[in-house]
């Protein structure tokens, strides 16, 4: 399950603090919706 990080913008890092991944969205897309599939890139490494 993917869950938006709270507020956005260049100077807000908490969003950044909080989260384990990143988001792959397409140029090309102008939203995700609810339940559909995406391409995460992991903040962290299992061992």
């Amino acid at each position: 399950m993917v869950r938006d990080g709270g507020a956005q913008g260049s100077g807000i890092l908490s969003s950044m603090v909080r989260a384990n991944c990143l988001i792959e969205i397409d140029d090309a897309r102008a939203s995700v919706a609810a339940g559909e599939s995406v391409t995460i890139q992991p903040l962290f490494r299992l061992p």
